[in-house]
């Protein structure tokens, strides 16, 4: 009995700590917006959404990312997306120690993007997770995961996602991606020419709490 309630303990702490990575990853996509995107800022607190509707969303994902490496437990994961490097952050709650390969296409006139990237470099090295960070480039991630990866995260949609999934399909045997269930998106046509059928899953049903906003994913088993 004593082993349950621990067990209960160490998962709720677990929680709570994910909330409060939540928490200070919105904080902070809340100051970029304000000082680098003054008029989406302004919209989003006459619309009242604001940082509670961001703070779900990227609460969802952390939660989810980190239930998919406790279960597919990979050593190494390759992310195509990215951006603030909060899911490689995730990622290696769930299974420490892996190595995390994250790819953006940072671009360097950009002062946001320049922030995120530097965000990301910087929550990495703090959280001591095994990181290498590359502006993508198609040549130079084939390089670095030439080897193979265990997993291949594909995060944000855009008109690239088809190359993207068949880049993954070349490094690794379990794919994640966003699943954009509203509009026909190009894993449909790849899991049907690969004939898989890909298990969708919510990020609800891994927040028993229900305190997250439902996000969709697209797991794609290649092995």
């Amino acid at each position: 009995m004593s082993g349950k309630v621990q067990n209960m303990s160490d998962e709720a702490q677990a929680q709570d700590v994910t909330k409060q990575d939540a928490a200070e990853e919105v904080a902070f996509r809340e100051d970029m917006a304000s000082i680098y995107c003054p008029k989406f800022s302004r919209g989003r607190k006459k619309n009242k959404v604001g940082g509670h509707a961001l703070l779900l969303k990227t609460l969802s994902q952390y939660i989810t990312m980190r239930e998919m490496a406790e279960r597919f437990l990979p050593n190494t994961v390759l992310e195509v997306g990215a951006r603030c490097g909060h899911v490689g952050y995730a990622l290696n709650r769930g299974n420490p120690g892996l190595l995390y390969l994250g790819v953006d296409a940072w671009r360097t006139k950009s002062a946001t993007e320049a922030a995120f990237l530097a965000h990301a470099k910087s929550m990495l090295s703090e959280q001591e997770v095994k990181h290498v960070l590359l502006h993508f480039n198609l040549d130079r991630v084939k390089e670095i995961a030439g080897g193979g990866c265990d997993l291949v995260v594909l995060t944000g949609y855009t008109g690239k996602r088809a190359a993207h999934l068949e880049l993954a399909k070349n490094i690794a045997p379990i794919i994640i991606a966003d699943w954009y269930h509203k509009y026909p998106d190009p894993v449909d046509a790849f899991c049907t020419a690969n004939s898989v059928t890909p298990e969708i899953i919510n990020s609800a049903d891994y927040d028993p709490g229900g305190s997250c906003d439902e996000v969709s994913y697209a797991i794609i088993d290649l092995s």
